[in-house]
């Protein structure tokens, strides 16, 4: 381009002056190379989507390293993942600051190198047509019209694409903000199940049905909002119905570099969504304080979620104000709320065999979803002439609740995990608290670490988890033990199948153990 300028300017001398299109083909030049120098000095501020890109990949290749059997394909990807990382060390050390996108930076990239394309083609033009200079006037070709009408709309874009890229590059002093699209997605899952009985005088009752369907749609509104909505359809008083089970906003301030959140409405009680994840089977059974009605999965709210390391990296603390109510019963009859806080840490993050292991406590305090006001006790132990009305308070209807809960993962091959709740009831004035506990454990083995060359077995667990609730401890004879022992497999993603036997044994002698025999499944997209 140097080599250009220099050729107009002997072009300018030759005719005795300056040409107006050589001045405006340089101010085209400049124009480019200014933008050249905007989009490097953009690319250099801000952060980059390509490192989080590589980065991310790398993640997913670690936690496949084990769940692969095929070495070949196991190496295949860490050759590819070798080339990736030469192929972008440039550009990353380049970008690092850049909270662009890559598709956006390739589509800046993209519209310099066009530019420069086709002032390319102008240099051409000129080199193939010297006569025409002698008449040119304010960049127009005479004899060519249509270059004027190129000339112009280059001209225009570049004008453009300058004031974008300029725009992009302001308060470069101030941290970087990534730049959000909103974007809406929506998936759903479905739990069904065949079962027979197999308990005494049950005359091998047996059954099809479909136990649940979820249909979720999230929309990340910006970098700092989103929200989500959940339907549920189960089935009630024999039939089908739909009611919402989670409609939530979440608010990231931006004060708090996305290390915490604000979630307003009808959402998830955090223990017993995060048990659900560490059972890893809702569509087999429920966990067991969501079971035995110790708390309400989902309830109306305002809460506030406090990360420990970027993206939970090391877990997080959730302190909520709730109803108390539940999604199937939503209507409050006291104006009393329910404090809930809920903890849970990554001790083992840093040991890779052992990095998915957690520790969680739940401390949940309330009143039970009563109308006190209609509520009053009449003591009459006196006389029965002489009575005395006391109306009942929040305290003699209280609902405490103590949890802890973890997960002890090893190498992707043995999870081991409990579940423990002891909750504390009232029921009344003058009435004695009802304490109540339901523990639970559960393990699961996968086969892939034994069989690595038999497709079928990669993708194959064994799984088995006991119960034990009691619903008055004080009480002998009511407790009740539930058993699922089975085999699970997940053939195809977004298919899970498992093929389990259960019973449940009463401490009450006189009653007879239950025994099914389960097939259930989950479908997901």
């Amino acid at each position: 381009m140097n080599r250009l300028i220099i050729w107009c300017m002997v072009i300018s001398i030759s005719l005795g002056g300056s040409s107006a299109f050589c001045q405006d083909f340089e101010q085209l030049l400049d124009a480019v190379n200014k933008i050249e120098v905007n989009l490097k000095k953009l690319v250099t501020s801000e952060s980059v989507a390509n490192e989080l890109q590589f980065l991310k990949f790398q993640k997913k290749l670690d936690s496949l390293t084990n769940s692969i059997s095929d070495q070949s394909e196991l190496t295949k990807i860490k050759v590819e993942l070798e080339e990736l990382k030469l192929q972008n060390k440039n550009l990353i050390q380049e970008i690092k600051n850049s909270t662009i996108t890559e598709s956006q930076f390739m589509e800046l990239f993209n519209e310099v190198e066009f530019s420069k394309a086709e002032i390319k083609n102008l240099k051409y033009l000129m080199d193939k047509n010297p006569t025409l200079l002698v008449s040119l006037e304010d960049g127009v070709l005479p004899e060519n019209p249509s270059n004027n009408s190129r000339y112009e709309q280059l001209n225009n874009k570049l004008t453009v694409l300058n004031e974008n890229i300029e725009a992009l590059s302001t308060n470069q002093d101030k941290p970087a903000q990534k730049l959000s699209i909103p974007k809406t997605t929506v998936n759903g899952r479905m739990y069904s199940h065949g079962m027979v009985d197999y308990s005494k005088d049950s005359d091998n009752y047996n059954e099809f049905a479909l136990s649940r369907a979820y249909v979720t749609l999230k929309s990340k509104l910006s970098n700092y909002a989103s929200v989500r909505i959940t339907s549920d359809l189960r089935s009630i008083d024999n039939k089908y119905n739909i009611i919402l089970k989670y409609a939530y906003l979440d608010w990231k301030p931006a004060f708090t570099q996305s290390h915490a959140k604000l979630r307003f409405g009808l959402q998830p009680t955090l223990y017993i969504d995060q048990m659900n994840k560490y059972w890893g089977r809702r569509y087999v059974e429920k966990t067991v304080s969501d079971k035995q009605k110790f708390l309400t999965s989902s309830d109306l709210g305002i809460s506030t979620i406090i990360d420990f390391g970027p993206k939970s990296k090391y877990g997080f603390v959730s302190i909520a104000l709730l109803n108390g109510t539940s999604y199937t019963q939503v209507q409050e009859l006291n104006s009393n709320k329910d404090i809930s806080l809920v903890s849970l840490v990554k001790p083992l993050k840093n040991l890779k065999a052992f990095s998915k292991s957690t520790l969680m406590i739940q401390l949940y305090s309330g009143t039970q979803n009563s109308n006190l006001d209609d509520i009053t006790v009449v003591d009459t132990s006196a006389t029965q002439f002489d009575t005395t009305v006391t109306e009942v308070g929040a305290s003699d209807w209280k609902r405490q609740i103590v949890s802890f809960g973890g997960l002890l993962a090893w190498n992707k091959t043995l999870d081991v995990g409990f579940d423990m709740n002891f909750t504390t009831v009232g029921n009344g004035a003058g009435e004695a608290t009802v304490k109540k506990q339901g523990l639970s454990f559960f393990s699961t083995f996968y086969l892939n670490k034994l069989v690595h060359d038999n497709t079928f077995f990669n993708s194959v667990n064994l799984f088995g988890r006991v119960d034990l609730y009691d619903p008055n401890r004080n009480n002998i004879d009511d407790s009740k033990t539930l058993g699922i022992f089975g085999i699970e497999s997940v053939p195809v993603k977004g298919f899970k199948v498992a093929l389990n036997y259960r019973f449940t044994n009463y401490e009450d002698e006189t009653k007879d153990s239950d025994k099914t025999m389960f097939v259930n499944t989950l479908f997901k997209f």
